[in-house]
């Protein structure tokens, strides 16, 4: 009877230490572990989303900035007499070229009042709009995207660049809207992917 006795203190004292152990406030039960746990991944994809946001922000700035101006110095050679002695000077004169970057797969740039047009894809259909001063190219490709508009006051030949997608048709759009008569414009036509095509003012 003594011996039942102790048997059964014992396992009453092992069931309240058990139990004292799980209240205890200080021991990490498998609740706060699991939750230190989800905390710890919720803060790494806090760092992940904000680490993809400053990127997204940074290719924002870049289409933010469509225009870019480029200015080099090229050398030229005058002769210039003196007293019945001629010399030849060395003269420089600043070219400008304008890039825009409205799209990463269509570059146009302006170098001279010469205006160069070119993309990787292929050219499927070239036309006049006279009324409305418009030279339009449609390029093969299926891209998606919201229409560019871009005011190219820096030019005296050039008006507007409109470029526009029509995925449903497999085709994307290039307009160039003309300052003065549009058929008083030269168009040097090249079907060839990455090789330009030049318009410029016929004098």
């Amino acid at each position: 009877m003594i011996k039942n006795s102790l048997i059964i203190a014992n396992i009453l004292m092992i069931l309240v230490s058990s139990l004292s152990s799980r209240e205890n406030p200080f021991e990490p039960t498998r609740t706060y572990i699991e939750e230190k746990k989800e905390l710890k991944l919720a803060l790494i994809k806090k760092e992940q989303d904000q680490n993809r946001s400053i990127k997204l922000a940074s290719k924002r700035k870049l289409v933010e900035k469509p225009m870019e101006e480029i200015v080099f110095k090229e050398p030229i050679k005058q002769i210039s007499k003196d007293s019945n002695l001629s010399k030849i000077c060395i003269k420089t004169r600043e070219i400008k070229t304008y890039k825009y970057h409205l799209l990463p797969f269509v570059n146009i740039h302006i170098t001279n009042d010469i205006m160069y047009i070119s993309t990787k894809y292929k050219l499927k259909k070239f036309f006049i709009l006279e009324e409305e001063n418009k030279l339009v190219f449609d390029y093969v490709g299926k891209k998606g995207f919201y229409t560019k508009r871009e005011t190219l006051s820096s030019h005296k030949d050039f008006n507007k660049l409109i470029i526009g997608a029509h995925p449903e048709n497999y085709y994307f759009r290039v307009v160039i809207q003309t300052n003065k008569d549009v058929s008083k414009y030269k168009v040097k036509l090249n079907k060839k992917r990455n090789k330009p095509i030049t318009i410029w003012k016929n004098l």
